[in-house]
C-alpha cells in the first residue's frame, strides 16, 4: 500500500505566519485600549462615538463622557470638565447637587463654585497615566472612533 505525501507550500506557510503576525500587532493597540477603558466602554465609544472625548491634562489623559451620553448622570463626587465663567476649562469634583426648576447645579468643593448644566462637557469616567503605550493606545482609539466604521462590528 502506498502511502500520499502532503506537499505543503512554504512560501504560503511563511506568507500566513507574516501575516497572523501583522494582524497581532496591529491589535495590540486595541487590545490594550480595551485594558485601559473596560470593554463596556470601548465598544460603547464605537456605538456611540460622539459621546465621548480625550482630554490631556497634565500628566495623563482624562476619558470624558459627554453630557450627551444617553446613560449620562452626575453624581457626588464626580469629576466634571466644564467651560468657567471666564471661558476656561476647568475640572472639579461635584460636591452637592440642587435643582433649580428643570436646572440642576452643581457645587463644587475645591473651587466653592457654581457650576450650571449648561456649563458641563462631560464627566470623568477615566484616568490614565501618561506613558507611551497608553499614548499610542489612546490616539489609535480616539482616531479609530472618530474615522473608521469599526461599529459596524460590534
Amino acid at each position: 500500500m502506498k502511502t500520499k505525501r502532503w506537499m505543503i507550500d512554504k512560501d504560503l506557510v511563511n506568507k500566513s505566519i507574516k501575516f497572523l503576525i501583522t494582524i497581532m500587532i496591529l491589535s495590540i493597540p486595541f487590545a490594550c485600549s480595551i485594558q485601559i477603558l473596560g470593554a463596556n466602554t470601548f465598544i460603547d465609544s464605537f456605538e456611540a462615538p460622539d459621546n465621548y472625548i480625550v482630554y490631556k491634562s497634565d500628566n495623563e489623559y482624562l476619558v470624558i463622557q459627554k453630557a450627551t451620553h444617553p446613560e449620562y448622570e452626575v453624581q457626588k463626587n464626580d469629576d466634571v470638565l466644564h467651560y468657567e465663567n471666564t471661558g476656561d476649562i476647568s475640572i472639579d469634583k461635584i460636591n452637592e447637587i440642587r435643582a433649580t426648576g428643570s436646572i440642576e447645579v452643581y457645587y463644587a468643593q475645591a473651587n466653592n463654585c457654581t457650576i450650571f448644566e449648561n456649563q458641563v462637557i462631560g464627566k470623568v469616567i477615566k484616568t490614565i497615566d501618561e506613558n507611551i503605550i497608553t499614548t499610542i493606545s489612546v490616539n489609535i482609539w480616539e482616531f479609530s472612533i472618530k474615522h473608521l466604521n469599526i461599529g459596524v462590528l460590534f
